[in-house]
């Protein structure tokens, strides 16, 4: 459907969430640097925005999602270098076998 075919209310909603996932990845960007954000998998970027956006409503989920995205980071860090991380079960033992 063109874009002059929607709704106010449906454009609205739609200008909004676009806007509010172009602040997540900007804030993501600041917050690791672009040389980080640049290193950044496409999954990994859309489960940090996705936490992002639910932080509010859904706490729980959020954090679940951040954490899968620092675990799927750090994991692919070490795998990059040649560390197998087969045996690590979870971001705690990543950590902790990464440094």
């Amino acid at each position: 459907m063109p874009a002059e075919g929607l709704p106010g209310e449906s454009m609205r909603s739609l200008l909004e969430a676009m806007q509010n996932d172009v602040t997540a990845r900007l804030y993501i960007s600041n917050k690791l640097g672009t040389d980080v954000f640049g290193f950044l998998k496409h999954d990994e970027v859309e489960l940090f925005v996705s936490a992002i956006a639910k932080h509010k409503a859904d706490p729980r989920t959020s954090v679940g999602e951040a954490g899968q995205a620092f675990e799927d980071v750090l994991r692919r860090i070490d795998t990059d270098k040649g560390v197998d991380m087969t045996p690590c079960k979870g971001i705690q033992e990543l950590a902790d076998r990464h440094c």
